[in-house]
C-alpha cells in the first residue's frame, strides 16, 4: 500500500535526466493523463536554468505544433531563493534584502565595537573597514546556514562552557549581541530572514497540498532534499495520488554495507537522508528510463565509502571490461598549469564546434579558470555563455564609480587620477576628445615626475609650481613642446577637475546615503548623461536603488568606509551580457549545471581545494559548537559537490581536466581523480588506456613556430654627421657601458618619460640635495661661516619650500637633509684639508679635435677646491651609489678624471689651469651615517690624462661609419637596467645567447 502512496522514482546518473523526464511526461507521467495534456501539470525543479531547459525540451520533443506548457518553477533547493505559491505569499512578512541585512549586521558590529573598546580584537577591527565588512559577510553566511537548517542559537550560553580560546570567547560575545538584536530589529519592521521565509513558504505549500490536493499532477524532479523544508515538500508530493518525486541518480548498485557507511562527504548522503525520511527503501524506488549502466557503476565504485574501500580488490576482480566500457568516451587531461589547462579546454571547445550539432559546456567551480578559458577562446573570436557573468564593477558606469572611490581613498594621487582620466566616460563637462587631449598633456607635464601633495590642493599647487617653473629648468622635449594655449587649457581643466571632485574630499562622518548621493553626483558630473546609458545601466540602477533603500540601516561612517561597502556590492553583483543567438558554448557553475546534459561536458579545475573545496567551519562556530547546536558539519558541502561531480561524470562525452601547478605553487589533483587512478590500477588498467589525444601538445602547437628566428642584437651605424659632437662627462660613462643609449638619446632624439608615480623619484631628491649644497658653497667659497649648519639649512629650506605640501619630501627627505647638513659642516675641515677657494656648481667646456671633427666635452662640477699651492681637489656629491676606486682608475667611471683633465686645460669658468691632486666622492644619503667621504685612492693625474686620451681614441672610432653603437656593451652588472632596453629588445635577443 505504501508503494502506491509514495510515488518516488529515480533516473540513473548516466541517463539524460531532463530528456527522460520529458519523454515520460509526454507519455502521460505521472498520472497516466493523455499524452500532451500538460496545461494542468506542475513541475518543480532545482534551478531556474533547469526550468528553462525543461521548457525548451518539451517544446522540441512534442509532436504538436502548438503546445500549452505546464507550470515549471524552481523548488527552492540549496542556494535557490525563488518559490512562488500564490495567495499564501501574503500571509508571511517580507524578507529583509541581503543588502539590508548586511547593513544591519555592520551596525551591530559597530555597536559592539563601541561597547568593547578595551578588547584587542575590537581595536584591530575598528581600524579596518574591510575587516568590518568581511565580518558582516561571514556572519551573514552563518545566519543563512542557521535559517536554512532551522537551527536556533538559544543554547548559545552553553557554548561558553566549552574550553575555548580567548578570541573565540570574544567572538561568541559578538554573536550573542547579534542573536538578540537582529530578530528584534526584524520583528519591529515586520520582516524576516530570506532563508527563513523560503522555508516558511515551502511549508505553507506543504500544508496547502495536504489540505487542498491539486487537481492536476505535480512533479518534483531533480531535488536531493538538502533543506529540511524541501524534504517535507517532497514527502507531501510523494503522497499525492497524482504526484511524483523523481530523484537524480539514486545509487541502487551499491552494496548494503557501503550504503550503511555513507558519510556527509559522499554524493549519496543527501539522497540517503531523503529516502529514509520518505520511509522507503532505495531498492524499492522505480527507475524511469534505462537502468544504470557501466558509467554509473564506475561512478558508484569511484565514490565507494572509505570504510569499505578494502572490497575494491574483490569487487573489481574480473570487471576489467565493464570498467573499460564505463570509461569509454571519458578523457583525463593534465595541464602543466592553469594557463595550459585553459588553453586545452578552449581547444576542445573549438574542435567540438566543428561538429554541426550539439552543445558544449565547461562545468567548474573555479572562476579564475573560467575567465582564462574565455580569454583563450578570443583567439578565434568565439563567444561563450557564462552563467556566472562577470562582476558589475568591471563595466562602464560601475567601473567609473570604482575609479572615483579609488581616487578618493588614494588622496587624489597621480596614478589614481591618471586611471580616472583614461576611463571612457570621463569628460568633466567637455567633449571626450577635447578632454582626452588636455588630460594627456596634464599626464605628461604633471603626473610623470612632479611630486604632488595630498588632496586636491596638492594637485592644484603642484600644477601651479610646474607652470611657474616650466621655463626655468630643462624639461622633457614633449613637455617643452607644449604651447601657451596648452598650458592655459590645462590650468582651466585642473581647476575644473578639482571643483568636480571636491565633494569626495570630505572626511566627515556622515550617513551612508549621503556618501552614496555624493558619489553618484560626482560620477554624473564626470560622465554627463552617458553615465546611465551603458548596457549595464539597468543592473546598476537596480543595485543603487537597493543601496538607497537600505541606507538608513548603516551607521554614520567616513567616505572610505562607505566606499568599501559600495565597492564590495559592485564586485558581488553579476552582470550577464545578453546571450547571442546560436551560442553552443557555455560555462556553468555546479548549481547551474544540475540536471543539464550537454553533448560534450568538460569538468575543469579538478584540483583539491577547488573541486571539492576544503571544509571550513568559518570564524564563528567551531566543530564542537556545531555539534552543540545539532548543525551539520562543513563536510556536507563536499557531499553536495561530489553529487554534482557524479552526475556530470556520468554523462556521455566527458573530459576531466586538472593542472599540476596553481601560479607558483604545486597543485594536487582532486581526490576523485586520484580515486579514479586507484580504481583503474585495482582492475589492472593503466591510465593510458583511457581515451586520450595529445591535447597538451596541440595546445602548445598553437603558439609554436616551425622556424624560430631569434631577434639579433641591434647594431645601428648612423651617418657620421648624425653622431654626437658634444657630450658631458657624465654621459661618457654611458658611452663606454651602453653605447646604444647614446645613439637612442642623441642620434634618435628619444628621451624616456618617467612613469606615473605616487611617490617623488630619487632623481629629484638628488637635485634638491645638490642644489642646496651647491648654493651654500657658492655663497661661502672661502672660510666656513659661523653657524654653518644653520645657514645651510636655511638655504635648503628655500629649495624645499615648493614641496612643503608633499609629505614624503617635507617629512622624510627634509629630515635626511637636516642630518646631511649637520654632518657635512662637521666634516668639512677634513674634506677641505686646509685653506682653499671653492668653486661650486661650475661649468666647463673643452674643445677636442677628433680626426677632422671638433668635439666638445662639457661638465658641471659639483665642487672644485683650489689650494694655496695651486693644486686642486675635485669633489662630487652622490645621493646614490658611489663607484669604486678601481672602477674610476680603470676608466669605467671617468667623471672625476675627465673633469681633472678639463681643469688642467683651463676649461672651467673662473678657474685657471690646475693640476688635480685628490679625487673624492661624498655620499650623501641622510641615513646612518648621514654621509661618507670616499677618497679615490690611487687615482692620479696620469689616470686623468690617460682617460682623456682613451676618450679621444674612442671618439675617433665612432668617426668610422662601420662602428656600431652596441647595446649594453660593458654594463657593470648583468641585471642593471637601461632606459632603452625595451627599444633594443634586450629581453629577446639575450635569450638567443648573443652577447655584445
Amino acid at each position: 500500500m505504501q508503494l502506491q502512496r509514495l510515488r518516488v522514482f529515480t533516473i540513473a546518473s548516466d541517463a539524460p535526466f531532463l530528456d527522460i523526464l520529458v519523454r515520460e511526461i509526454l507519455q502521460g507521467f505521472p498520472a497516466n493523463s493523455p499524452a500532451g495534456d500538460l496545461a494542468n501539470l506542475t513541475i518543480l525543479v532545482p534551478t531556474r536554468r533547469a526550468a528553462r531547459e525543461l521548457q525548451l525540451k518539451l517544446l522540441d520533443a512534442s509532436p504538436q505544433r502548438a503546445l500549452v506548457l505546464p507550470e515549471i518553477r524552481p523548488i527552492g533547493d540549496i542556494d535557490e531563493d525563488a518559490l512562488e505559491i500564490g495567495e499564501t505569499d501574503a500571509q508571511l512578512p517580507n524578507a529583509i534584502s541581503p543588502i539590508g541585512r548586511q547593513f544591519a549586521l555592520i551596525a551591530f558590529i559597530d555597536e559592539w565595537l563601541k561597547l568593547n573598546p578595551q578588547l584587542r580584537l575590537a581595536e584591530d577591527i575598528s581600524n579596518s573597514p574591510q575587516q568590518i565588512l568581511s565580518l558582516a559577510l561571514s556572519l551573514g553566511e552563518l545566519i543563512d546556514t542557521l535559517e536554512t537548517d532551522e537551527v536556533s542559537l538559544d543554547r548559545l550560553q552553553e557554548a561558553y562552557l566549552i574550553d575555548l580560546a580567548d578570541h573565540r570567547q570574544t567572538i561568541l560575545d559578538l554573536l550573542d549581541l547579534v542573536r538578540k538584536r537582529l530578530p528584534a530589529t526584524l520583528h519591529a519592521e515586520n520582516l524576516i530572514g530570506a532563508k527563513e521565509r523560503r522555508s516558511l513558504l515551502i511549508r505553507l505549500q506543504v500544508r496547502h497540498l495536504r489540505d487542498n490536493p491539486p487537481k492536476g499532477p505535480i512533479i518534483a524532479a531533480g531535488s536531493t532534499g538538502t533543506i529540511p523544508a524541501t524534504r517535507e515538500l517532497l514527502k507531501a508530493i510523494s503522497q499525492l495520488e497524482n504526484g511524483a518525486v523523481v530523484l537524480p541518480g539514486l545509487d541502487q548498485t551499491m552494496d548494503e554495507e557501503s550504503w550503511s557507511h555513507i558519510s556527509p562527504q559522499h554524493p549519496q548522503f543527501a539522497l540517503k537522508q531523503l529516502v529514509a525520511d520518505l520511509g522507503i527503501g532505495r531498492m524499492e524506488v522505480p527507475v524511469l528510463g534505462p537502468a544504470a549502466g557501466s558509467r554509473a557503476w564506475v561512478a558508484s565504485e569511484l565514490m565507494r565509502p572509505s570504510d569499505t574501500a578494502d572490497k575494491w580488490l574483490t569487487t573489481l576482480s574480473g570487471q576489467r571490461q565493464q570498467i573499460k566500457e564505463g570509461l569509454n568516451q571519458l578523457s583525463l587531461i593534465e595541464g602543466r598549469d592553469k594557463n595550459e589547462e585553459a588553453a586545452i579546454i578552449a581547444l576542445i571547445m573549438r574542435r567540438e564546434l566543428e561538429q554541426p550539432h550539439g552543445d558544449i559546456a565547461l562545468v567548474t567551480p573555479d572562476r579564475d579558470l573560467a575567465r582564462r578559458v574565455k580569454a583563450a577562446l578570443l583567439r578565434w573570436n568565439i563567444g561563450v555563455d557564462d552563467s556566472a557573468g562577470e562582476p558589475l564593477i568591471r563595466f562602464g558606469a560601475a567601473s567609473l564609480l570604482a575609479f572615483l572611490m579609488d581616487v578618493a581613498s588614494n588622496d587624489f594621487n597621480a596614478p589614481s587620477l591618471s586611471v580616472l582620466f583614461a576611463h571612457p566616460l570621463s569628460r568633466f563637462g567637455m567633449e571626450r576628445t577635447a578632454f582626452q587631449h588636455i588630460a594627456r598633456n596634464i599626464d605628461l607635464a604633471l603626473f610623470r615626475d612632479t611630486p604632488m601633495g595630498p588632496g586636491l590642493g596638492g594637485l592644484v599647487h603642484a600644477f601651479a609650481r610646474v607652470q611657474a617653473e616650466r621655463g626655468k629648468s630643462r624639461r622633457h622635449p614633449v613637455i617643452a613642446s607644449l604651447s601657451e594655449t596648452d598650458w592655459h587649457d590645462m590650468e582651466q581643466c585642473v581647476a575644473l577637475i578639482a571643483g568636480v571632485l571636491q565633494p569626495l574630499e570630505s572626511s566627515d562622518s556622515r550617513l551612508f546615503g549621503q556618501h552614496l548621493k555624493t558619489l553618484l553626483g560626482v560620477a554624473e558630473a564626470v560622465a554627463g548623461p552617458e553615465f546611465w546609458k551603458g548596457d549595464e545601466a539597468g543592473a546598476l540602477q537596480t543595485l543603487i536603488a537597493l543601496l538607497e533603500e537600505e541606507a538608513h540601516r548603516f551607521p554614520p561612517c567616513s567616505f572610505n568606509q562607505a566606499a568599501t561597502v559600495i565597492r564590495q556590492q559592485l564586485q558581488a553583483e553579476p552582470f550577464r551580457a545578453p546571450r547571442e543567438a546560436g551560442t553552443r558554448l557555455s560555462i556553468l557553475g555546479l548549481l547551474e549545471a544540475r540536471l543539464l546534459r550537454p553533448g560534450t561536458i568538460i569538468l575543469g579545475g579538478l584540483n583539491e581545494g577547488k573541486w571539492p573545496r576544503q571544509p571550513d567551519a568559518g570564524p564563528w562556530l567551531n566543530r564542537p559548537m556545531r555539534e552543540l547546536f545539532a548543525m551539520p558539519q562543513p563536510e556536507r558541502q563536499i557531499g553536495q559537490m561530489a553529487h554534482d561531480f557524479v552526475q556530470a561524470f556520468s554523462a556521455g562525452r566527458v573530459y576531466l581536466t586538472y593542472s599540476r601547478r596553481d601560479g607558483t605553487a604545486p597543485a594536487i589533483a582532486s581526490r576523485w581523480i586520484l580515486r579514479l587512478a586507484t580504481l583503474m590500477r585495482a582492475a589492472g588498467l593503466a591510465p593510458d588506456e583511457l581515451p586520450s589525444e595529445p591535447w597538451a601538445q596541440w595546445a602548445a602547437a598553437l603558439d609554436h613556430a616551425d622556424e624560430v628566428k631569434p631577434v639579433k642584437i641591434p647594431l645601428p651605424c648612423p651617418p657620421v654627421a648624425a653622431r654626437p659632437q658634444r657630450l658631458s662627462v657624465t654621459r661618457i660613462e654611458r658611452l663606454i657601458r651602453d653605447p646604444y643609449a647614446i645613439y637612442a638619446h642623441v642620434v634618435l632624439g628619444l628621451e624616456p618619460l618617467a612613469d606615473v608615480s605616487a611617490k617623488p623619484n630619487h632623481a629629484l631628491r638628488g637635485t634638491l640635495f645638490h642644489a642646496a649644497i651647491g648654493d651654500f658653497f657658492s655663497q661661502y667659497p672661502g672660510e666656513m661661516p659661523d653657524n654653518a649648519a644653520g645657514k645651510l639649512i636655511r638655504i635648503g629650506q628655500k629649495h624645499f619650500a615648493p614641496y612643503r605640501d608633499t609629505p614624503e619630501i617635507a617629512g622624510f627627505w627634509w629630515s635626511r637633509f637636516l642630518r646631511i647638513a649637520r654632518w657635512l659642516c662637521e666634516n668639512e675641515p677634513d674634506l677641505r684639508g686646509g685653506p682653499a677657494r671653492i668653486l661650486a656648481e661650475v661649468d666647463g667646456l673643452l674643445e677636442l679635435q677628433v680626426g677632422p671633427t671638433a668635439f666638445q666635452l662639457s661638465a658641471r662640477a659639483d665642487r672644485i677646491d683650489i689650494h694655496a699651492d695651486g693644486t686642486a681637489h675635485i669633489i662630487d656629491f652622490k645621493s646614490g651609489s658611489v663607484p669604486s676606486s678601481k672602477a674610476v682608475k680603470a676608466g669605467f667611471s671617468p667623471q672625476l678624471t675627465l673633469e681633472a683633465a678639463m681643469l688642467e686645460h683651463g676649461a672651467f669658468k673662473g678657474a685657471a689651469q690646475h693640476i688635480t691632486a685628490a679625487f673624492t666622492y661624498v655620499r650623501i644619503s641622510g641615513g646612518v651615517p648621514p654621509g661618507e667621504i670616499k677618497a679615490m685612492a690611487g687615482v692620479s693625474m696620469d689616470d686623468a690624462r690617460a682617460h682623456l686620451a682613451s676618450l679621444q681614441s674612442l671618439l675617433l672610432k665612432y668617426q668610422d661609419l662601420r662602428q656600431a653603437y652596441v647595446p649594453r656593451f660593458g654594463m657593470q652588472r648583468e641585471d642593471d637596467e637601461s632606459d632603452y632596453d625595451h627599444l633594443s629588445r634586450y629581453r629577446e635577443w639575450i635569450l638567443s645567447g648573443e652577447v655584445p
